[in-house]
């Protein structure tokens, strides 16, 4: 039974990081609409929003393989 336990709370936290992702992601696109709305040149702010939703996308890749379902399918801030 404490395996079960330990095994929720991991689960948890391993939620809570796509959740940090997530809120990185809204981040970084607000931060570029602002950019893009000022007239700026934007490369490295576009090229760290398609970072850190590749990393979102292989996060959670290896979470369904590793729990074997459905977790966090929809991308945040995919506005760009």
């Amino acid at each position: 039974m404490p395996d079960e336990g330990l095994s929720k709370v991991k689960r948890a936290e391993l939620l809570a990081h796509v959740a940090e992702l997530d809120q990185m992601i809204e981040d970084q696109t607000a931060h570029l609409n602002v950019t893009v709305e000022m007239g700026l040149a934007v490369p490295v702010i576009a090229l760290r929003l398609e970072r850190l939703r590749e990393v979102r996308r292989l996060y959670l890749s290896a979470l369904k393989h590793l729990l074997g379902e459905n977790v966090g399918d929809d991308e945040p801030g995919n506005s760009h």
